[in-house]
């Protein structure tokens, strides 16, 4: 996500020339007025010129600042919606926590475990990465700290600097690493309750074991499984070399 500004700053353009022009013809019209009785055009005096001149600068730099605004605000927006994203990880977390975590070791939980495949699927979601409470901690305080000074600037009509884009570039990155976690852990915990809802469907009594024990038993499934193709692929390999 990038600041698209170009119409709200050719909008401010436009009220800049539009002051130019006036001031011009303000002095054009002092030309006039002081036009002497001969008919002869009296000329604006240096003070007159030197007045327009100052109300042309004053409304380019107001120009500037304006823009300038602008852009703190919209860099300042794509970090509020970074910051949201992120607070929405931390909810998908928390319903991790309550909603997931208790299956290893309740009633449903067993449920789950008494059919070897949705063991087998449970476990699998088991493992997908999940940030920690201190990897948020971490990435508000970054995101905090880019846009901290573009906060102080934000409503200070005397600040006319642009942020760097880099500060964009850091913060793109940051929405994808929150977005990517997010939308991990939302489809996890969204695959474990289909799980528990085929195995109330199945009418399936739960297991003896919980489902924790019955996930320790699978992984120990598989890496006998892998252990024993490994032994077959090195004793193929031996067999070739002989």
């Amino acid at each position: 996500m990038r600041c698209d500004t170009t119409h709200r700053t050719a909008a401010i353009q436009r009220g800049a020339i539009v002051s130019v022009f006036i001031v011009i013809g303000a002095v054009a019209l002092l030309a006039l007025y002081f036009r002497p009785a001969s008919g002869q055009s009296l000329p604006p005096t240096v003070s007159q010129i030197a007045t327009a001149q100052a109300q042309v600068l004053e409304s380019a730099e107001q120009q500037r600042r304006a823009v300038a605004q602008v852009k703190l605000q919209c860099v300042l927006d794509i970090a509020d919606g970074v910051l949201a994203t992120v607070d929405r990880l931390a909810e998908e977390m928390e319903a991790w926590e309550r909603e997931i975590l208790p299956l290893l070791h309740n009633e449903d939980g067993r449920l789950i475990a008494a059919d070897f495949d949705r063991a087998k699927s449970f476990s699998a979601l088991l493992r997908v990465e999940r940030p920690t409470p201190d990897h948020l901690d971490r990435q508000r305080a970054r995101i905090n700290t880019l846009v901290s000074p573009l906060r102080d600037a934000v409503g200070d009509e005397r600040a006319a600097f642009k942020p760097d884009e880099t500060i964009e570039t850091q913060l793109e990155r940051e929405r994808k690493l929150a977005e990517t976690y997010l939308t991990a852990l939302r489809d996890s915990r969204k695959g474990v309750e289909a799980l528990l809802v085929e195995a109330r469907q199945q009418g399936d009594h739960p297991a003896r074991e919980t489902l924790e024990e019955r996930v320790s038993g699978v992984e120990e499934h598989f890496a006998s499984l892998r252990a024993r193709e490994l032994a077959r692929v090195r004793e193929v390999a031996e067999k070739e070399h002989r």
